[in-house]
């Protein structure tokens, strides 16, 4: 949010967290689509993010158990369009 406000011109503001520590590790991804790109492309932040991520090219979903109910490669067709 601080990096947003700094872009659009804003340089007095405060920031609030109420957790102590606002990113804890927690064993979770994080997934973006297309216009979230749009969106870091237009902060300045895509090139710095493409270094540090890894591109996803299957989706899978797993039951309770841990069994597979879908495998299939949903994001060529995202990257196609």
């Amino acid at each position: 949010m601080g990096h947003c406000f700094l872009q659009a011109g804003i340089d007095d503001f405060v920031i609030l967290e109420s957790r102590p520590h606002p990113a804890e590790r927690s064993g979770a991804g994080l997934g973006l689509w297309p216009h979230s790109f749009r969106v870091l492309d237009q902060l300045g932040m895509l090139d710095d993010f493409k270094k540090i991520s890894t591109p996803m090219s299957r989706l899978v979903h797993l039951n309770a158990k841990g069994s597979v109910i879908s495998d299939h490669n949903a994001f060529d067709v995202v990257a196609e369009k």
